[in-house]
């Protein structure tokens, strides 16, 4: 038992400073849940928990783009 607990230490101490909280944006129609908050060791290009909460963040992005067009133009 001891040793799994220094196994896990280790492991702790190997991720340390990877160990995020998967956060993205809430939804406006989320249940209730603020934010996704597990943890996950990104490492490589896993920064997020699930593709679900990967997708919010990427939808997130294409909603708060500009809109094409540049705005107004006078001529």
């Amino acid at each position: 038992m001891v040793g799994f607990f220094a196994a896990v230490c280790e492991a702790l101490v190997e991720l340390g400073p990877r160990l995020r909280r998967c956060d993205p944006a809430p939804e406006k129609n989320d249940s209730g849940r603020k934010y996704c908050s597990k943890y996950v060791a990104a490492v490589g290009h896993y920064r997020y928990c699930s593709a679900t909460c990967s997708q919010r963040v990427r939808s997130r992005r294409y909603d708060d783009r500009p809109a094409a067009g540049g705005g107004s133009l006078l001529w």
